[in-house]
């Protein structure tokens, strides 16, 4: 089974940000996304709570957690190549296309 960590480290590698940066209390673009992706990703790939996975980020909150698939969620509606990028790592991660 996939753990967060394992999601973690495919986008660090994907997005080129480090695991620091995932976890850290930055806000920057460059950090939010793809945290908000793995975020995203551990939800659809692990059966970890949204509590669990906030946890795994910097003990963000759920609601957090929620925002960030809330987000992810709209931007794969309205931009393809965002939505193909997200299929190829939720196949990479071994979760079910969603």
């Amino acid at each position: 089974m996939t753990s967060i960590s394992d999601i973690q480290q495919t986008v660090c590698r994907e997005f080129g940000v480090t695991m620091i940066d995932l976890v850290s209390q930055r806000r920057g673009r460059e950090i939010v996304i793809p945290r908000h992706v793995a975020m995203w990703l551990a939800a659809k790939s692990t059966p970890a709570s949204l509590p669990k996975i906030g946890r795994a980020f910097g003990n963000r909150d759920h609601k957090t957690v929620m925002n960030a698939l809330d987000r992810i969620n709209r931007r794969r509606a309205s931009d393809p190549p965002f939505a193909s990028l997200i299929r190829d790592l939720l196949q990479t991660v071994g979760g079910v296309i969603a």
